[in-house]
């Protein structure tokens, strides 16, 4: 956890910016957790090895601290989980509306995310229309009309459905009029926002497994600890 969140704020290519206060919390929060967890792994293998009574009481009060957090914020996700869907969707609106076009790591890597999630824009592909990157780029990518008037506006290549060859996609550039026929069968049409969501619940399962895992084998550690420790009292009363 300690690696993940250095290597996430050292990170350019990161589909929310880190100019944003609310993901520099998350990731030093995400620092301060990890740093926790190295340091009770610590204590606890240096109490283990060199039978130090002081240093298994350090390493059960700071796991216990630990789970009780670890706990507290699941239950705040469990029951913000409407909150957490919310943010998601404004964070990847923000992302195509704004920094899409902020650096080509921003660019880059949500263009991964919409040929991974096979999605495109964050509720559908017409959030492209007012976005940063149709008044930077307006002849390149993908033209969609908005409606049967002349106003047209694109889309990135990354929503091109994998099928298209490239040339293809290029030519897609080239449309005029009204393309909803086309559009169906040419690019991704299910926003990302709902995508990531929908990944979420679709692994719910496994990732509260995984959260019901650590949390027994940080109990396990509890237990182990007191008793390696009324242990090493024992000994010390019998030699004494």
């Amino acid at each position: 956890m300690l690696v993940l969140a250095t290597w996430l704020i050292v990170n350019p290519q990161l589909l929310f910016r880190q100019q944003d206060s609310q993901f520099y919390l998350l990731l030093y929060t995400l620092l301060a957790v990890g740093s926790i967890m190295f340091i009770v792994g610590f204590l606890g293998c240096t109490g283990a090895c060199r039978e130090s009574q002081c240093m298994l009481v350090l390493f059960f009060c700071f796991l216990l601290l630990l789970l009780v957090a670890q706990i507290a914020a699941g239950a705040w996700a469990y029951t913000h989980e409407d909150r957490l869907d919310a943010l998601i969707e404004d964070k990847v609106m923000n992302t195509v509306k704004k920094e899409y076009t902020a650096d080509e790591a921003q660019a880059v890597t949500f263009d991964n995310v919409q040929k991974m999630l096979e999605c495109c824009g964050a509720k559908n592909a017409a959030d492209w229309a007012l976005s940063s990157y149709n008044q930077k780029n307006p002849d390149g990518g993908y033209e969609i009309m908005i409606s049967s008037s002349i106003e047209s506006y694109r889309v990135p290549p990354s929503c091109c459905l994998p099928e298209l060859s490239p040339d293809e996609c290029d030519r897609a550039t080239q449309l005029k009029g009204p393309i909803f026929s086309q559009l169906k069968t040419s690019i991704y049409t299910e926003g990302c926002a709902m995508k990531i969501v929908q990944w979420k619940e679709e692994n719910k399962s496994t990732l509260a497994l995984i959260c019901v895992a650590i949390v027994s084998l940080e109990l396990m550690g509890l237990l182990f600890s007191i008793v390696l420790c009324c242990a090493i009292r024992s000994v010390d009363r019998y030699k004494a």
